[in-house]
C-alpha cells in the first residue's frame, strides 16, 4: 500500500462517494483565527471551552470544533448545493457520545493529541480516526498487557526494543480508530479484536469476535502526521475500495 501524502489544497476539495478526506491541523493558532472559530460555535461549545483550566486545552477544543463546523457545512452543502451556516448545525449523539448530523449522509470523526488535530469525513460509514503523540513509556509492557489483546501483546514483545514504541502506538491508534468507528465507546472490550502493529507492515484488522462484519469488511490505514505523531483511520467501505486523501488545513480556504 502506498504511503498517504499530505497536500495543501488551493481551494476546498469536493468529496466523492468513495473518498475519505483527512484534514491535519497544527496548533497553536494566531489570535485572530481563534476569534473567528469562536464565532461559529454554539453556546454549549463555548461554555465547554470556558471550563478548561489550561489555555492550550481551550484552544484545542475551540479549534477542533470550529473547523469541524466549517468543513461539515462545506461538505454537507456539496450534497445538494444548499448553503449551510456552520453555526446553525445541530449535532445529535448516540448513547456512547458519538456525534452525527441529522439529515446528512456524511460520517465524520475528530481526534487530537498534543498540538495535532485530525478530522475525517466521508459518506462511507462507519468511520473512525485517531492520533497520538508518541513518547517513550517506562511501563510500556504493563500497558500493553492491560489494554491489548493477548496476540497483540505477544507480537509487541517479540519485536526488538527499538521498534516497540512505534509498534505500541501503531496498535493503540488502530484500536482507537476501530472503536470510534464502531461508535460503542469503551463498552467494546479491547481484547475482542486484534490489529496489526509491526512497523513497516500494512495496517489491518486481523480478528474481531463481536462484530457482524468480518475483518475483510474493514479497511485500516496508517497515518503519518509527522512531528513524532502517529495515527490511524478505520472505515468500512462496502464492496468498493475507498480512496483516502490527506489535506493540510490553512485559513485561506475560508
Amino acid at each position: 500500500m502506498n504511503a498517504l501524502v499530505w497536500k495543501r489544497p488551493v481551494s476546498l476539495p469536493p468529496i466523492t462517494q468513495n473518498e475519505v478526506h483527512i484534514w491535519r491541523v497544527h496548533l497553536p493558532l494566531v489570535p485572530a483565527r481563534y476569534a473567528d472559530l469562536w464565532q461559529v460555535l454554539n453556546e454549549e461549545e463555548r461554555e465547554r471551552a470556558r471550563r478548561f483550566h489550561f489555555e492550550r486545552d481551550r484552544q484545542c477544543s475551540v479549534t477542533a470544533r470550529g473547523i469541524l463546523r466549517l468543513l461539515l457545512a462545506w461538505y454537507a452543502a456539496g450534497e445538494d448545493g444548499a448553503e449551510l451556516k456552520p453555526v446553525s448545525l445541530n449535532f445529535r449523539y448516540n448513547a456512547y457520545g458519538k456525534p452525527e448530523l441529522p439529515g446528512v449522509r456524511l460520517a465524520f470523526n475528530v481526534t487530537h493529541s498534543g498540538a495535532m488535530i485530525l478530522l475525517a469525513f466521508s459518506s462511507l460509514q462507519p468511520l473512525g480516526v485517531d492520533v497520538e503523540h508518541m513518547r517513550a513509556q517506562s511501563d510500556l509492557e504493563s500497558l500493553a498487557r492491560h489494554f491489548f489483546a493477548p496476540d497483540e501483546c505477544a507480537a509487541l514483545l517479540a519485536l526488538p526494543a527499538e521498534q516497540r514504541v512505534q509498534a505500541f502506538y501503531n496498535c493503540w491508534t488502530r484500536k482507537e480508530a476501530y472503536i470510534k468507528a464502531r461508535g460503542l465507546g469503551l463498552s467494546l472490550p479491547l481484547d475482542s479484536f486484534t490489529v496489526s502493529l509491526k512497523p513497516g507492515e500494512p495496517a489491518a484488522l486481523l480478528a474481531c469476535t463481536d462484530d457482524k462484519r468480518t475483518p475483510a469488511d474493514w479497511s485500516l490505514f496508517a497515518l503519518d502526521p509527522g512531528q513524532a505523531y502517529t495515527g490511524a483511520l478505520a472505515v468500512c467501505p462496502g464492496p468498493s475500495p475507498c480512496v483516502v486523501r490527506c489535506w493540510d488545513w490553512h485559513y485561506a480556504l475560508f
